[in-house]
C-alpha cells in the first residue's frame, strides 16, 4: 500500500514495511507508522522541509526507530526526546490526574474549610503545641521564595524584603524577613538595614545614592531580628521619601543588596492578597479489588496543612490526586512535581469566601508522607540494606537489614513465640476479658490475635503496646519487663496530641528512648543493627521540626485507601487511573455544591453560590455529611479526659475493708464509686488510696478482698477493665455477702 512521504518495502511475511522520506526512519509497520507521523519530531521536520529548507541530513535527524541498523540522531542534544516519542527509550504510561490548583482553589472557597484554615505561621515558644500551623518548619525552615510573602493590614500590604517605616516621629527603617503570628497577632522578624552612601550621576539633583545592606540568608533565630507587631508598621517603600524629595525607590536603585525591590510577588498579585497554603503529600499503594489478590495501584493524597488535625483528619477533608495501576510512583509524580512548581513559584487565582474577594495563593509541601517501601521508592533506596547510606536522615554507614519491620513488631513477635501452650490459653482469657471501651476501638479478638501475631497491622500493634501492661506483663521475666516497660513509655509519649512544654517533653522522651535502647542491646544484639532502631533516635528531632507525631502519621491517609478501592471496582478496569479521578472529579464537585462553595462561572466571569435550598441538603443532614466523610459532632471541644467526679451519695458510703487499713496504715484512703457489674445480689465498691507518686484502684466485694494483698501486684489493672478483672483472677474465692452459713455460701472462681 503506498502512503504518500513514505517508500513501501515489501516483506516476505507479505506485510509492508516504510521508510519514511522525511526523516530516514526505517522499518515500520503500520501502528509505528501512525505514531511516527504524529511525533514532533516529524512535525518539526515537515515544518523545516514547508519554509524551504533542504531536508535535514541524516547525522542531525533525533531519534531512532526500532530495527533500524543505524542509530542516527544527535548524541549531544536531547531536546528532541519527548516521553511521548515512539523512539523514546523509556515509553511514558498514560497518568490522569486532578488539578492540584483548582482543588486547593475550591477549597479556599469552601466555607467549611476556609473559616478553619491558618494561613500564618504560629509562634508559641514550645507551649501548647497540637497543630501543623505551630511547626518550626512551616515558621522557620521554608527558603525565601517559598516563606509566607506578605501581610494585609490597614489596606495596605506589607511584603517580606521590602523597606517600610514605622509609626512615629523616629520614622524608623525596617525590612521584614518573617511573618508569623502570636496569640492571633501578626508579628514580623525585622531587621535594621545598614546605609552606605556611594556617589553617582544617576540622581537629577546629583545627590549620592544610597545602598541597604543586610545578612545574607538570615537564619529565624538571629539576634539580629526583632519581633515587631504589624500594627506598628506605616509606609511601604513606594511611599517613602528622601529629605530632599526623591523617592526612597530610587534612591536605593530598587535593590536591597542583591535582591531586587519591590518583591516580584507584589507584581504577581497586582493588589490581590496572598494566602499561603501549604500541604501534606501522601503517596502509598493500595490493592484495587476487594479480594485478596493483590492489584497494585499508586495512589497520591493530600490534605491541608493549615487545618487544625481535627479537620485535617476528617475524609471530607483528604484530597485525591492521581492514581495507576500501570505508572511507578516518581512517573506519577511528574505532572505534580510540576504543578506544584508552579504553584510555589507563581501561584494561582482563588475566591477567598471569608474576604469575599479574589486573592492569590501560593502552595508549597510542608511534608511528604509514606510508608518506609514508598519512602525508599521516592528517594531511590529501594533497598536500604544495600546502600551507602540506609538513613535517609543522617550519615548512617552500616550493613542494615531488608527486613522493614517496626520496634513493636519485632517485640511482639519474639514475645508470642516464646508462649507454652498453657500460657497461649491464659493469654487468650485476659484478651478476652479486656474492657476496650476507653480505646475506642471494638473488642478484641483473642483468637484473632493469638493466630496471627506474626502479620498485625498497624492498628492490632497499637492495641497491644495499650494492653501490654495489664496483659503481657504476668508473663514476663525482669529483663523483658525493663524492655516492655520502656516501650510502652515511648508509645505514650509518642501517641500524644497535644504537648503543653515542648523542650520538657523532649527531654523526657530522649531519655526514654536511652533507656530503651540500652535495654534493647542489654537482652539481644539480634536487633541492635535493625533500621527502625535507629530512626527512633530521629523521633524527638522530627517533633521537633514538625510538632506532635500524630499529625506525620499516615493513618488518616491509609485509611482513605478503602475510599479509592471502593471507586476501583466499580469501573470497567480499561483506564483505572482515567476512571478513579473522573470519580473523584465528580464527588468534589458534588462536594462543592452541597458545601456552599464560590464557583466561577466562565460565560458571566463572575463567582456564583449555590441556593440555600441546594446547601440545606448537606448542612441538616447529619446522614449526608457522614456519606461525604464530614464530622459535625468533632467541631465541639471534647470533655474527655477530665478529672472524674468522685462524690458518693452518704446511702452507697461503706466503711474502709480492714485488709485495706492493714495494708495502708498511714495512707488516705477513701471510696469513688459504687457498681454492680456482675448478678445481683453481688456487689462491689472502687476505693482509691494516695500513694503519693501513685495512685492505685483496689476492686472489694461487701465483706471480701477481691484484689487482696498476694494478688494487687499481680492484678493490677486500670479502670476501664477493672470491672472485668474478676474473671481472670485464679485461686480467688469470693463468697456471697449475705450467705448465713457455710452451707448457703456461694463461690464464684
Amino acid at each position: 500500500m503506498a502512503i504518500q512521504g513514505f517508500t513501501s518495502v515489501p516483506q516476505a511475511d507479505g506485510q509492508d514495511r516504510y521508510i519514511c522520506n522525511t526523516c530516514g526512519g526505517r522499518d515500520m509497520n503500520l501502528n509505528y507508522l501512525t505514531r511516527h507521523v504524529n511525533s514532533s519530531v516529524h512535525q518539526r521536520n515537515l515544518l523545516s522541509i514547508a519554509r524551504g529548507q533542504n531536508q535535514a541530513s541524516q547525522s542531525t535527524l533525533v531519534g531512532v526507530l526500532p530495527g533500524n541498523a543505524q542509530n542516527n540522531f544527535d548524541v549531544e542534544s536531547d531536546e528532541g526526546l519527548n516521553p511521548n516519542d515512539l523512539w523514546y527509550p523509556f515509553p511514558a504510561k498514560e497518568c490522569f490526574s486532578l488539578d492540584l490548583k483548582d482543588i486547593i482553589a475550591h477549597e479556599i472557597s469552601n466555607p467549611y474549610v476556609n473559616k478553619h484554615m491558618e494561613f500564618y505561621p504560629h509562634e508559641c515558644y514550645g507551649k501548647d503545641i497540637y497543630a501543623l500551623h505551630q511547626s518550626a518548619k512551616w515558621r522557620e525552615c521554608l527558603s525565601r521564595e517559598t516563606r509566607v510573602q506578605m501581610v494585609e493590614k490597614a489596606n495596605k500590604h506589607y511584603y517580606i524584603f521590602e523597606p517600610v517605616t514605622l509609626k512615629g516621629p523616629a520614622q524608623d527603617i525596617v525590612i521584614p524577613i518573617y511573618f508569623f503570628k502570636i496569640k492571633n497577632s501578626l508579628y514580623a522578624k525585622c531587621i535594621v538595614p545598614k546605609l552606605k552612601d556611594f556617589p553617582t550621576t544617576e540622581l537629577k539633583n546629583g545627590q549620592p545614592q544610597i545602598q541597604l545592606m543586610i545578612p545574607q540568608n538570615i537564619d529565624y533565630n538571629s539576634s539580629n531580628l526583632f519581633d515587631i507587631p504589624v500594627e506598628r508598621f506605616d509606609l511601604i517603600c513606594s511611599e517613602m521619601k528622601w529629605g530632599d524629595g526623591t523617592p526612597f525607590m530610587d534612591k536605593i536603585r530598587h535593590q536591597l543588596s542583591c535582591i531586587n525591590v519591590p518583591n516580584p510577588w507584589r507584581h504577581k498579585a497586582k493588589g490581590k492578597i496572598i494566602r499561603h497554603v501549604p500541604i501534606t503529600l501522601y503517596a502509598d499503594d493500595t490493592s484495587g479489588n476487594q479480594s485478596k489478590r493483590w492489584n497494585k495501584h499508586i495512589s497520591y493524597y493530600f490534605t491541608l496543612s493549615g487545618l487544625p488535625p481535627v479537620f485535617s483528619n476528617m475524609e471530607y477533608n483528604i484530597h485525591f490526586i492521581s492514581t495507576s495501576n500501570v505508572a511507578g510512583a516518581l512517573e506519577l509524580g511528574e505532572s505534580i512535581v510540576n504543578q506544584l512548581n508552579q504553584l510555589a513559584t507563581d501561584g494561582s487565582c482563588a475566591y477567598d469566601c471569608t474576604l469575599q474577594q479574589e486573592v492569590l495563593f501560593m502552595t508549597v509541601p510542608l511534608c511528604f508522607l509514606a510508608d518506609s517501601p514508598m519512602a525508599a521508592e521516592i528517594t531511590n533506596t529501594p533497598i536500604p540494606g544495600n546502600c551507602n547510606n540506609p538513613c535517609r536522615i543522617c550519615k548512617l554507614r552500616v550493613e542494615a537489614a531488608e527486613d522493614r519491620r517496626g520496634i513493636v513488631k519485632y517485640m511482639v513477635r519474639d514475645f508470642m513465640g516464646k508462649l507454652t501452650e498453657d500460657q497461649r490459653h491464659e493469654m487468650e482469657a485476659r484478651l478476652s476479658s479486656f474492657n476496650s471501651d476507653a480505646l475506642h476501638i471494638h473488642p478484641i479478638q483473642a483468637k484473632y490475635m493469638l493466630d496471627h501475631y506474626k502479620s498485625f497491622l498497624g492498628k492490632d500493634l497499637r492495641t497491644i503496646v495499650q494492653v501490654a501492661p495489664f496483659i503481657f506483663f504476668p508473663f514476663m521475666n525482669q529483663t523483658e519487663l525493663d524492655i516492655w516497660i520502656s516501650l510502652c513509655y515511648i508509645c505514650s509519649m509518642a501517641f500524644q496530641t497535644h504537648i503543653q512544654d515542648m523542650d520538657a517533653y523532649l527531654a523526657e522522651l530522649e531519655s526514654h528512648i536511652k533507656i530503651f535502647m540500652y535495654n534493647v542491646v542489654k537482652m539481644t544484639a539480634q536487633w541492635s543493627k535493625k533500621p527502625k532502631f535507629h530512626m527512633l533516635l530521629h523521633l524527638p528531632a522530627s517533633i521537633k521540626r514538625f510538632g506532635p507525631a500524630s499529625l506525620f502519621a499516615t493513618e488518616k491517609f491509609e485509611s482513605f485507601n478503602g475510599v479509592v478501592r471502593n471507586a476501583a471496582i466499580q469501573i470497567n478496569r480499561h483506564s483505572p487511573g482515567h476512571d478513579i479521578a473522573i470519580i473523584f472529579s465528580n464527588y468534589q464537585i458534588e462536594q462543592l455544591l452541597v458545601s456552599g462553595a464560590h464557583l466561577y462561572d466562565s460565560t458571566v466571569q463572575e463567582y456564583f453560590k449555590p441556593s440555600d435550598k441546594v446547601t440545606d441538603v448537606f448542612s441538616r443532614n447529619p446522614l449526608i455529611q457522614q456519606a461525604m466523610g464530614y464530622n459535625s459532632t468533632a467541631l465541639h471541644e471534647s470533655q474527655y479526659p477530665r478529672v472524674k467526679d468522685t462524690h458518693v451519695v452518704q446511702a452507697n458510703l461503706e466503711l474502709v475493708p480492714e485488709d485495706i487499713r492493714e495494708m495502708y496504715p498511714n495512707q488516705q484512703v477513701w471510696q469513688v464509686s459504687r457498681k454492680s457489674p456482675v448478678p445481683e445480689p453481688w456487689e462491689h465498691i472502687m476505693c482509691a488510696i494516695n500513694l503519693g507518686s501513685e495512685l492505685k484502684v483496689c476492686i472489694f466485694c461487701t465483706g471480701a478482698t477481691v484484689c487482696g494483698p498476694g494478688n494487687s501486684t499481680r492484678f493490677q489493672s486500670n479502670a476501664v477493665s477493672i470491672c472485668n478483672t474478676i474473671a481472670l483472677m485464679e485461686n480467688v474465692k469470693l463468697k456471697h455477702p449475705h450467705a448465713s452459713n457455710a452451707n448457703d455460701k456461694k463461690v464464684i472462681q
